[in-house]
């Protein structure tokens, strides 16, 4: 029996195990979120904000329109759902619109301009917290059914990681300046 669930998996609420396929592209995505926040940190400590969300935000609309057309069915036709321009039809404009200044610039340029002030490993923490919040907003705008014991417990796990790295950066921090504080004093006892 528990060999069985192993190599099968527990079966998640709406009958679907998971896969080695899931499991496989949720890796990909934490090491490209990775890549993309050090990648973040090391521009953004030699250009401003602006300049660097620019050429992300064209790198994703390229590669996302070149996948659209090389797997998908994305024709350059008319505004209807497969098309390149399917966001333009007024039946999606207010959605396309709310994607784009929503989680687009308040979303991930925020991040980008946040990288400036903090660590990305503080930043990669904050962000596991987003699906305990998109649940209750979830809850809030009728849209789901309240988080579960489970949501509570794994969000309370969560806040409490990020309080440990975030004391843990500024003991850090607090360590780095005494032991240069230190170094100082030395350096000027032995200079009398």
């Amino acid at each position: 029996m528990t060999a069985d669930v192993f190599l099968a998996g527990p079966v998640s609420g709406n009958g679907i195990a998971p896969t080695l396929r899931g499991d496989a592209a949720a890796l990909l995505g934490a090491a490209s979120g990775a890549i993309y926040l050090t990648i973040g940190d090391i521009m953004r400590r030699r250009i401003p904000t602006w300049m660097y969300a620019f050429p992300v935000v064209f790198w994703a609309w390229a590669t996302s329109a070149t996948a659209a057309g090389t797997f998908g069915n994305a024709t350059w036709r008319g505004v209807d759902t497969d098309s390149f321009l399917g966001w333009t039809n007024p039946e999606f404009i207010l959605y396309a619109v709310y994607l784009g200044i929503g989680p687009g610039v308040c979303g991930h340029t925020l991040i980008n301009f946040l990288l400036g002030y903090l660590s990305p490993l503080t930043i990669a923490v904050s962000m596991l917290i987003e699906p305990l919040l998109g649940s209750i907003l979830g809850y809030y705008l009728g849209i789901q059914s309240p988080p579960g014991i489970s949501t509570w417990i794994g969000g309370g796990v969560l806040l409490w990681g990020l309080i440990l790295v975030t004391g843990g950066e500024k003991l850090e921090a607090c360590i780095g300046q005494r032991q240069k504080t230190d170094t100082e004093y030395r350096h000027l006892k032995d200079i009398t």
